[in-house]
């Protein structure tokens, strides 16, 4: 609302451009109605989208995004570090090591797939500014639908790329992966445990 006043709020009045910010948020994370041009939006607010579609609905719905429990284990496991404890503490209850793994996992491999996505963007549309193309990675893979008015301009080769993008973030980057990955067999065995240098 606050980076919005003088763009594509600009002229509205504070119960407007306060249904407008709500209703963006949640578009953000799932439904990619959007009531102005996203291209009329400040710098700020263009990063918001991307994070709020990044992160995404819950789980078990219908929206993309690694997820809210996703991100919030994540802020939880940073709280976590900083306070020096050697568990993820809620509720009063303890998150399991298999879900924080599982969680991180999804996070690195998602940034690493808008990171991957954008660039080869980049090398298929060079003319086209590098924060629109990262816009339509964000939006792709969160299955959000929102875009800088730049998909119907993309090249066939990009359009496909976005294809991929999208079918990645509908059935998930972790079981995307497990279709060319065979699972381990479980071992019998323990390894003794080893501390690093971080």
């Amino acid at each position: 609302q606050v980076s919005e006043a003088g763009h594509s709020q600009a002229g509205h009045s504070f119960t407007e451009r306060l249904t407008d910010s709500f209703f963006m948020s949640a578009c953000a994370r799932t439904a990619g109605f959007a009531y102005a041009d996203i291209l009329t939006v400040a710098g700020p607010t263009a990063i918001m989208f991307m994070l709020l579609m990044w992160i995404g609905c819950a789980p078990m719905s219908t929206g993309g995004g690694i997820k809210v429990t996703t991100f919030a284990i994540g802020v939880l496991n940073l709280r976590s570090v900083l306070q020096g404890r050697d568990s993820i503490e809620i509720f009063g209850r303890r998150i399991s090591p298999v879900s924080i793994q599982k969680a991180f996992a999804a996070i690195a491999l998602s940034v690493i797939a808008v990171l991957v996505s954008t660039v080869v963007l980049k090398l298929l549309m060079p003319d086209t500014e590098l924060s629109r193309l990262c816009f339509e990675s964000f939006s792709a893979l969160s299955t959000v639908g929102l875009t800088m008015d730049l998909t119907p301009n993309l090249s066939h080769a990009a359009q496909l790329v976005i294809i991929v993008d999208m079918f990645i973030g509908r059935i998930g980057i972790m079981a995307f992966l497990l279709i060319f990955i065979t699972p381990g067999t479980p071992k019998r065995y323990k390894y003794p445990l080893e501390n690093i240098m971080i």
